[in-house]
Order: C-alpha cells, then sequence, then structure tokens
C-alpha cells in the first residue's frame, strides 16, 4: 500500500507527500475568502475558521505561523455568545492575506523534504552565505552552484535595524532562488545572532523584522522548501561580506567559482 488516510490526510509513501483532500481544500479556501472580506465575522465562524486552518497547517508547515494573531483574538473572545461578531483587527487581516494568498495558489500537497543517509549537518544540502554591510549594501552567495547578487541599500532602508538588514537579503535569495529548492532544507550561514534566534523562534519584537519573516515563510511553503540559519563569525563569511561591501575584485579572488555576472533579483511579496 503507497496511499493511505489518516486523521483526513492523504499520505502517499512512493511520491513522499500529504495531500489535503480537494473538497476540504475549497472549504479552506472559501472560508479564508468569506473572513477576508468582512470587517467582522461570528464566533461560532471565527472558531470553525481556526478549526479548518489548524488541521491545514498539518500538511502546511509555516502555516502556524499565521496563526498566532488569529488565536491570540480567538482567546480574547472566548466567552462570548456564539453569534458575537468578531472585529476582525488590522494584524488579524495580516494572516489572513497570508493564507488568502498561499491557498490561491496550493494545490493541496505537500512534499517531505529528501531525507540524505547521513544525518545532522549532513542535512543541510544547500548552502547559502549572507552579509548586510551597515550602510553600504548587501550580499548573498548560493555556495553550491556560484550564483550570487548584491545591491547597494535603498535610502529609506540605511536607518533601519542591522537585523533588518541582515534577514533581507536571505528573504531576497528565498524568492530569488527558491525556486531550485522544492523539498530541500537550506543552510543559511549568518554572522548575526538576533536573525539567527528570531527565525529560529519565527517571531520578532519589530514589526519590520517580523513582515520579513512573514514574506520569508510565505516564499517557503509556495516552493517547498525549509530554512535553518547557522550563525558564523564574520571572518567565515568573507565571501557575502565582500559582495555586502561592494568589494567585486576581493570577491573574484575568494569565490573562483562564482558566476559571471549577479542573478536578477525576484520581486517580494507587497504586502506586510
Amino acid at each position: 500500500m503507497t496511499e493511505l488516510t489518516f486523521l483526513g490526510i492523504t499520505l502517499n509513501s512512493e511520491r513522499f507527500e500529504a495531500r489535503l483532500p480537494d473538497d476540504k481544500l475549497a472549504d479552506i479556501k472559501q472560508l479564508v475568502l468569506d473572513a477576508s472580506s468582512t470587517r467582522s465575522i461570528p464566533a461560532a465562524k471565527f472558531v470553525s475558521l481556526l478549526g479548518k486552518l489548524s488541521f491545514a497547517a498539518q500538511v502546511i508547515v509555516s502555516g502556524r505561523t499565521f496563526m498566532r494573531r488569529l488565536w491570540d483574538t480567538a482567546k480574547k473572545f472566548s466567552k462570548v455568545p456564539r453569534h458575537y461578531r468578531i472585529t476582525l483587527s488590522s494584524d488579524c487581516r495580516k494572516d489572513l492575506l497570508w493564507w488568502q494568498e498561499f491557498l490561491a495558489s496550493w494545490n493541496g500537497k505537500w512534499f517531505f523534504l529528501y531525507q540524505p543517509e547521513t544525518s545532522s549537518t549532513d542535512l543541510d544540502l544547500l548552502q547559502v552565505y549572507s552579509d548586510a554591510g551597515g550602510t553600504i549594501g548587501w550580499g548573498a552567495y548560493y555556495a553550491n552552484e556560484g550564483r550570487w547578487m548584491h545591491s547597494r541599500w535603498e535610502q529609506d532602508t540605511i536607518d533601519l535595524s542591522i537585523e533588518y538588514k541582515e534577514l533581507f537579503p536571505i528573504l531576497v535569495a528565498c524568492a530569488t532562488w527558491g525556486h531550485m529548492w522544492c523539498r530541500f532544507r537550506i543552510a543559511f550561514h549568518c554572522d548575526n545572532q538576533a536573525v539567527v534566534d528570531c527565525l529560529a523562534s519565527g517571531t520578532s519584537k519589530s514589526p519590520p523584522v517580523m513582515a520579513l519573516i512573514r514574506k520569508l515563510f510565505f516564499v517557503c511553503a509556495r516552493h517547498n522548501f525549509c530554512v535553518v540559519v547557522r550563525h558564523v563569525l564574520g571572518k567565515s563569511n568573507a565571501i557575502a561580506d565582500a559582495l555586502s561591501r561592494l568589494k567585486m575584485q576581493e570577491f573574484r579572488m575568494i569565490a573562483p567559482r562564482g558566476s559571471t555576472g549577479p542573478d536578477t533579483t525576484v520581486p517580494l511579496p507587497s504586502w506586510d
């Protein structure tokens, strides 16, 4: 037997996939669309929506991150009558927008990651190095294929936190190269411990940083890969450091396998 259904989710051992039944996926899409198009929602319907999203999140790894604010709202109104209408905050709407955009292009399938025969850090099959150069720019280097990209900071970005700046090239790299990473775990190497911590927890107290995290998890879910960020000392991140500081001659010396030109970056999701 290559396929079985467990708790409403179909598992296929031959294709290494988990799948939501078409009827359940259509139902969830409609519930999210209905909730997104109204200012308030009956408490009973809101609880039903959360239940359906929790069910879907069993398959969509990043989905739980985009339920936190919805659950916080549900807790605040846990004792109201079923017919009481809950007004959805702007934060709730951001979570619903994530679900709406993701579900619109998702086919209901989630493929398990490739599992090499070895364990520990050997699971990190693909390696990316990233860095942010203060007031200069950012860079990212996809070591497995020698691909790279970098850019100067836009004027409205220069004054943002270093945490935001260090996370930005990770997001751009995922948006640009993510279509090649389906079913892989990607190890990013970053010399900023705060970024390592916030991506490990999936949250941040900084609204601008949290906006980048939401976009990052959206890209990961869309292309079915996962990201881990490993802290490295600055001296071990020389290639990305050279890119972020626009030192191309130095980059060519220490990365002879690097491609002849930078990859063109892909536009990021517009919502925050």
